[in-house]
């Protein structure tokens, strides 16, 4: 047992915060639109942090653990290239501006809006399907995580049973879950991801300063130059033997997060909470500052573990270590467990319970998130459209509720029995593409192209879906299968080759059937309320139009003085990594920079975004607290609209 009573205080402690919190907002929730996006009410900094939050799943702790565990610093180094593209879709709206615009409420009834009812039945299906696929591991991988963390045994005796604690943990995590999204809807998961979000950022900040004290630069650095050549944890230009998270998968990735932006529906709610499209967009923006924090505060952690592994100095706690990590059955949660139990081993009293809190906060923000979308996903476009006659508030909120609880029961049977034997982030990419796919050119094609066609989104639906749930299989069942397995070891393309595939294919799908099916444009005004059908309380302040400096980098005449302030420095910390990514490598060509070099830089930039990451979070509370203040009075003037509840008249 890893954990003392202190630990255990600060546990409890914030699991109770959270369940009363979540109790506190069950009053709000009168209709469908409260219940499903919080009645849109939502500022910028409660979107930013309680979505980030609701991303930072314990999943991704490990999942990333694993990336930079492999790559060092140089994943991060080339994670900078995706910021341009990033700060494009912030600036501009791209997508969530228009989405907003549309007043849908998921994004399959935007679907039927754009397209057709029987389209927006079959994507719904095939979201839900993607989606359930995609987080029903997510239980599972977070049980292990907290049981190796705070050195839980096996199995317990509850009633003179014996319980295997797997399974009661998983119980425990999406219970807690559960109970948030039954009670009070969208409403509930901003507040409680809101408060674990900022919870987690300042554990996150003293994890990393505690590391950084813990351990001597210069250890760390000599255990990183200890790695054969090409296999580079320090210089992101001497990595040619790094299979998985080379440059190839960053490339993908950003083009991916591009194309895709807003398709995947995990966390659909905070698509449509946001109190007007100019919040939804600032959101994004400041969501380019929280990714500061964890961003980085998740890139030390493994890489100290690298070092405790492969330093002599560490030999007697890697040790004790690998011991823990051999007693791991199963060998992909060895490779999983290696820096939760190096983190277990080292931090103190105190901090041991900052992390299993953090861990908590993590898994419960994105359950919740999760079970929200999915079930509500299921009823919405897969039930509804089915449903002749109109159900009350009353009757739709229980079918709302009953659907979530399905969601979580799939959830747990699906970690317990299915065999997940590949990096997480690859297992991600690919089941994700099962939706995604397709419907990064049908968002796209439906927002900004008036001669897309039903057609074309069909087919380019069908298409990822075909492609992308032939690949799950592959990767998943290739060496079971006698004649594949005599071809090639293995599935030949890991998951983002084949999700970027998948891609290109649908694109192209998309397009073609489009323009061979092509009759008449569709009404733009009338699916985004401008015009003739704009909606007064959509609107915000208009100001002086802007220079055409400003113009270029996205800003609008909605911009006040501290929206441009907020984006120019956005514009401006993204140009600085540009500018240092285009130094770089024309050093490396030049002159090629010694590992000792690309030390001290990786040096200053930790120094840098610890400084930047403590300023942030303060920025964060205050503006934070600010919105929620604003919701509460929102939802007790009371907008209610019993037509609002996703359906398309």
């Amino acid at each position: 047992m890893n954990m003392q009573w202190i630990d255990w205080t600060i546990v409890w402690s914030l699991i109770g915060i959270v369940i009363l919190t979540g109790l506190f907002t069950k009053r709000y929730v009168h209709g469908v639109a409260d219940y499903l996006s919080a009645n849109r009410c939502a500022g910028r900094y409660l979107l930013t942090v309680a979505q980030g939050m609701a991303g930072l799943s314990a999943v991704s702790f490990v999942a990333v653990y694993e990336k930079f565990y492999q790559a060092g610093f140089p994943a991060y180094w080339w994670e900078r290239i995706i910021m341009p593209i990033s700060l494009i879709i912030a600036v501009t709206g791209f997508i969530s501006y228009r989405f907003r615009e549309t007043r849908a409420l998921t994004m399959a009834q935007f679907f039927e809006m754009r397209y057709s009812r029987s389209f927006r039945v079959f994507s719904g299906i095939i979201c839900w399907f993607s989606g359930i696929m995609n987080y029903g591991v997510f239980p599972g991988v977070t049980a292990r995580l907290l049981i190796h963390l705070c050195g839980l045994p096996e199995r317990f005796m509850l009633l003179g049973i014996s319980v295997p604690t797997f399974l009661a943990v998983m119980v425990f995590i999406v219970g807690i879950a559960l109970y948030l999204t039954l009670t009070g809807g969208q409403i509930a998961l901003l507040l409680t991801d809101f408060i674990q979000g900022q919870f987690a950022l300042v554990v996150l900040l003293v994890i990393t300063i505690f590391l950084l004290m813990t351990f001597e630069w210069s250890t760390i650095i000599e255990a990183l130059e200890s790695v054969p050549a090409g296999n580079s944890m320090l210089n992101p230009y001497d990595q040619s033997e790094i299979k998985d998270f080379s440059l190839q998968f960053f490339v993908m990735l950003g083009l991916l997060n591009f194309y895709s932006f807003m398709a995947w529906q995990g966390s659909q709610g905070y698509y449509s909470s946001a109190r007007t499209p100019h919040e939804a967009k600032m959101a994004g923006i400041l969501g380019m500052w929280r990714t500061v924090i964890t961003g980085f505060g998740l890139l030390l952690a493994p890489i100290v573990a690298f070092a405790v592994f492969h330093h002599a100095a560490f030999a007697g706690d890697a040790a004790v270590i690998q011991t823990s990590i051999d007693a791991i059955s199963d060998p992909q949660v060895q490779i999983q467990m290696r820096t939760p139990l190096m983190l277990a081993h080292f931090l103190p009293v105190g901090m041991i319970g900052l992390l299993v809190a953090l861990v908590i906060s993590a898994a419960v923000s994105t359950d919740d998130t999760y079970l929200h979308s999915w079930g509500s996903i299921f009823v919405q476009d897969v039930l509804l459209p089915f449903k002749k006659e109109k159900l009350t508030a009353s009757q739709h909120l229980k079918w709302l509720r009953l659907s979530v609880v399905g969601t979580a029961v799939f959830a747990i049977l699906f970690s317990t029995f299915f065999p997940l034997n590949d990096y997480l982030l690859m297992y991600f990419q690919l089941t994700g593409a099962i939706f995604m796919g397709g419907a990064g050119s049908v968002i796209i094609g439906g927002l900004y192209w008036k001669r897309g066609t039903t057609a074309g989104a069909w087919t380019a639906m069908i298409t990822g879906f075909v492609l992308a749930f032939t690949s799950v299989m592959l990767r998943t069942w290739w060496t079971n299968i006698p004649g594949l397995a005599a071809l090639a070891p293995e599935f030949p393309l890991n998951g983002m080759q084949a999700a970027f595939a998948t891609a290109l294919c649908c694109i192209v799908a998309y397009v073609i059937v489009s323009f061979i099916t092509f009759k008449q444009p569709h009404n733009m005004d009338k699916l985004l309320h401008r015009g003739d059908y704009a909606i007064v309380d959509d609107q915000v302040a208009l100001h002086a139009r802007p220079s055409l400096i400003w113009r270029l980098i996205g800003i609008s005449k909605e911009y006040s003085l501290a929206d441009k302030i907020i984006a120019s420095g956005t514009t401006g910390y993204t140009l600085l990594w540009c500018v240092l990514l285009v130094a770089g490598t024309s050093l490396n060509v030049s002159m090629r920079l010694t590992d000792s070099e690309w030390a001290a830089f990786w040096y200053i930039v930790t120094i840098t975004l610890t400084v930047t990451g403590v300023l942030v979070v303060a920025w964060f509370i205050i503006g934070g607290f600010r919105d929620i203040v604003i919701m509460f009075r929102l939802l007790k003037a009371g907008r209610e609209n019993a037509a609002d509840d996703g359906t398309v008249s």
